[in-house]
């Protein structure tokens, strides 16, 4: 069997564990066993179910989000149903990019539910206007994710059709993880190669980072290419400001890289950049230094009171899931005063 034939074949059977068929497509039967738990113990099932599932999957070695979206060219898919597809690496344990995390279920259901092609969303602000027609089409338009991982959040926005192409970034040890299920996604027909692509980007080394993506995708650039070609190129960069949207879950697990997520985030967007974080409050630390330093560079505004009335986001309240959405105060950040010398 050849590795497209098997990659293929990953479409259509039972080794890939599907979000959907947990927690939307399988709704009617949740429901039905709902009906044969007791009023006493409804709480608890409530609180356990969503845990239980998302163990399921954390185990799975292939795990999938189904999409409908649009194909690279802009058109309806042919097919109603695709899945992206990753692979996940559970026995890692020197880093923790080998699993899908909820959260990236979460933000890419949340996206999809809120997000259409024909109407503006809205978790968008409702004065952005990049004077770009592309942003009608795309609705999160160029887009960047910090930490990846095993990429099922950046792969699905550009598969939905929600994003003109994402650029999706991790740390040097979790790389080949994510290019490889780049691959996998583009050699399945989910995505082209010219919708995603990976960067490495290390929060503490951003600027050395981006740097270097800018100088590989120059490398034997031609002077006399069209213009098309030479968009394509730097749509595969990370150049500073260039982003319209910027999304990440799960980025606070260190207080030692608060500071320079922070720091990331600002170099790469504009002054109209949306960033969107979904997080679970598994570091207090992290969290905290967070809200306080962010608050000097962007405006802050709690989504989480959105997940209950979402479809298909529920689990999010359950699982105390957190959606930040930070827009750049450019021009608003306070200046330290200088103290007076003694004359």
């Amino acid at each position: 069997m050849t590795e497209n034939t098997h990659e293929t074949n990953l479409q259509c059977n039972d080794s890939v564990t599907c979000f959907q068929d947990i927690f939307c497509e399988d709704e009617k039967s949740r429901k039905r066993a709902r009906k044969n738990i007791t009023t006493e113990s409804n709480d608890c099932y409530q609180s356990n179910s969503a845990s239980n599932a998302f163990f399921e999957m954390a185990n799975s070695e292939f795990v999938g989000y189904m999409v409908s979206g649009r194909d690279h060219c802009g058109t309806k898919r042919k097919k109603t149903k695709q899945k992206v597809i990753v692979k996940q690496h559970c026995a890692v344990s020197t880093h923790t990019g080998g699993i899908v995390w909820e959260t990236s279920y979460l933000l890419a259901k949340y996206l999809e539910s809120t997000l259409t092609i024909k109407s503006k969303s809205p978790i968008l602000q409702d004065d952005v206007n990049t004077g770009d027609e592309l942003h009608k089409n795309y609705p999160l338009n160029r887009t960047l994710e910090i930490g990846s991982g095993c990429g099922l959040l950046g792969i699905t926005l550009a598969a939905l059709g929600l994003s003109r192409n994402v650029v999706l970034t991790e740390h040097t040890d979790v790389m080949p993880i994510l290019v490889d299920n780049i691959k996998r996604n583009i050699q399945l027909g989910t995505v082209s190669s010219s919708q995603v692509t990976a960067q490495q980007l290390r929060w503490e080394c951003s600027n050395e980072d981006i740097a270097s993506s800018s100088v590989s995708s120059n490398k034997g650039g031609n002077n006399n290419a069209s213009s098309a070609t030479k968009n394509k190129e730097t749509s595969r960069c990370l150049c500073k400001g260039s982003f319209d949207t910027i999304v990440g879950t799960d980025v606070l697990f260190t207080p030692s890289l608060v500071k320079p997520l922070i720091a990331t985030l600002r170099k790469l967007s504009h002054s109209q950049t949306q960033i969107l974080l979904c997080l679970q409050e598994r570091c207090v630390d992290s969290y905290q230094l967070f809200i306080k330093n962010s608050k000097k560079y962007f405006s802050l505004e709690d989504l989480s009171g959105q997940f209950s009335s979402v479809e298909g986001c529920g689990f999010g309240v359950e699982l105390e899931c957190i959606l930040l959405r930070l827009t750049p105060l450019m021009g608003k950040t306070k200046k330290k005063k200088k103290k007076k010398g003694k004359h």
